[in-house]
């Protein structure tokens, strides 16, 4: 007959599973000898093809010496039987034993726990890297990524599922099949978690901007309710729950009925947008000057070597951008004001360069500066929602300062400042790093690859660290964090830009210094992170200053 047994119905047929040949060839022969003896026998059902007998003692048609019997006991170290003939289920629950028994030895890198896989991932990127030439870490990702998703779909067959008794399958995956399944959704997440942590900072943007843009009728359908809200701001703000009770009363009644329809806006706008953000890890949302800091040297980078195929997606972004910030805008009279101030401003870095004609095409939604004369009018201001003030130069003037005693105290609020014409990383509180170069000058190589002072702005640039040099990685970063990264930063300068032959303890006592990193003074041994470092994040500080050897 015709083939009548099903894809579905083969265990890898395409050797999905990436098996050698030596493996890989006796299960193709196995199943190969069971569709020629089932060739002149009617398959209608998968319970017709596991209930159908096999001879396994019968010669293979393109190799005579071989039998199903001596391929199981020979090749794949299994000798299960004592007869001829068998049912075809009895067969493939034996091969479905021998895939677990390879899963398990974790030699084959398509079907590896996600332990072994973790372990081997960067000897398996530079394998890809070399194989593949003009490609780099994303490419390598979205093809094990493709992987994964094959090997899902090879999964879903019902062969890999537990055969039982009347030669049925259940809904209950074999062993094999649940193991690597867990493996692979391990390795999926670990993958994502890496595309995002090595995307070009402008691709991440511009995956913001897509969700961003993909959410504006789901934004839009709370436009009432942020009506409501801001209407609400409006009339507690004719209040003085200070001065009279039932102002205070009224104030209170207000609060409690906007506090409700807050939390609505905060769960289906507010939160979604923030966990966005940090997903792409586009900025430190406790600190929206980094959403600069981090993102305007690759934009620099992007604006000065940009191709014509760059064009299309530069400016199809620019349009959704747009779009976005003029049909929705009340969220932003709540916490992500600033955060939006400081999105337009590194996004109008970027697409200003990319217009062509000389109309603001930000004007619509940024927000502008208010002039004012004088300290009461800053104060009405931002009692309005106003962030952006600008004061006249004589108001730093002792002279022209009255004293006012009828100003009611605001918290800290943001003030427009003038952006200089080439873009710098934002600056803290303590921006003066001479005396920690100073310091960290007497570990570095007289000759090393790269300065001190390049050292200090490429880790505020890739999220090491702060402005003020306090360390700012989260537990479990790729980088590390405290003691753990500067210990693996040490290892990977080690004879690149520190001397090979230098104390780690000296080394310690600098870098902990200049880091602002507490060293507990009952700690044995409180310099030891820096005697070897982290194997996993010395190879990503590498990647991430551009090291090629130490």
């Amino acid at each position: 007959m015709e083939q009548q047994v099903k894809e579905d119905w083969i265990i890898n047929d395409k050797n999905i599973f990436g098996f050698s040949q030596d493996i890989n060839l006796p299960l193709f022969s196995i199943q190969y000898n069971i569709l020629c003896q089932l060739k002149n026998i009617k398959i209608s059902s998968i319970s017709d093809y596991l209930g159908a007998k096999i001879d396994t003692t019968q010669e293979m048609r393109f190799a005579k010496t071989l039998t199903i019997q001596k391929v199981l006991k020979d090749l794949l170290s299994f000798d299960p039987f004592k007869q001829s003939a068998f049912n075809c289920s009895i067969i493939l629950s034996y091969l479905q034993q021998f895939l677990f028994k390879e899963y398990s030895r974790e030699s084959h890198n398509n079907i590896l726990t996600f332990l072994e896989y973790e372990k081997q991932y960067n000897s398996l990127l530079d394998r890809f890297l070399l194989s593949n030439i003009d490609t780099d870490e994303q490419d390598f990702i979205k093809a094990e990524l493709t992987l994964c998703d094959n090997l899902i779909t090879e999964l879903d067959k019902p062969i890999y599922n537990v055969i039982v008794f009347l030669n049925e399958v259940s809904d209950k995956p074999c062993g094999f099949k649940k193991n690597l399944i867990n493996s692979i959704d391990k390795r999926k997440k670990f993958l994502e978690q890496r595309e995002i942590e090595t995307e070009p900072k402008v691709k991440a943007l511009f995956r913001f901007i897509d969700f961003l843009h993909s959410s504006i009728k789901n934004f839009k359908q709370y436009d009432e309710l942020l009506k409501e809200l801001h209407n609400l701001d409006i009339e507690r703000n004719k209040l003085s729950p200070r001065k009279n009770f039932k102002d205070k009363l009224e104030y209170d009644k207000i609060q409690a009925v906007k506090k409700d329809k807050f939390q609505v806006i905060k769960e289906n706008i507010i939160q979604p947008i923030q966990d966005k953000a940090n997903e792409l890890n586009i900025c430190d949302l406790n600190k929206t000057e980094t959403l600069w800091n981090w993102n305007i040297s690759e934009i620099s980078n992007l604006k000065e070597n940009f191709s014509q195929r760059d064009l299309s997606e530069i400016f199809r972004h620019k349009r959704k951008y747009l779009e976005y910030r003029t049909e929705t805008n009340g969220e932003f009279f709540f916490v992500l004001s600033f955060f939006f101030d400081e999105l337009d401003e590194v996004l109008k870095e970027l697409f200003d360069y990319f217009k062509e004609t000389e109309h603001n095409e930000f004007e619509a939604f940024e927000t502008k500066a208010i002039s004012v004369n004088d300290i009461s009018g800053v104060v009405k201001l931002f009692q309005h929602g106003n962030k952006k003030v600008t004061l006249p130069n004589s108001f730093l003037n002792r002279s022209h300062i009255q004293k006012k005693t009828n100003i009611k105290p605001l918290p800290p609020q943001q003030i427009a400042i003038q952006k200089p014409e080439s873009p710098e990383p934002r600056q803290g509180n303590n921006t003066d790093h001479s005396e920690q170069i100073k310091k960290l000058r007497t570990i570095w190589l007289a000759d090393p690859k790269i300065t001190v002072e390049d050292f200090i702005q490429k880790g505020i640039v890739k999220g090491l660290w702060n402005e003020n040099l306090n360390i700012i990685t989260a537990r479990g970063s790729l980088y590390g964090t405290g003691k753990t990264m500067l210990g693996s930063i040490f290892i990977a300068f080690k004879g690149w830009a520190i001397s090979n032959n230098i104390d780690s303890k000296k080394v310690g006592i600098v870098f902990c210094n200049v880091f602002n990193v507490d060293i507990k003074k009952a700690t044995n041994e409180p310099y030891k992170a820096f005697s070897s470092g982290n194997s996993k994040t010395v190879t990503e500080i590498r990647r991430a200053f551009g090291i090629q050897n130490s």
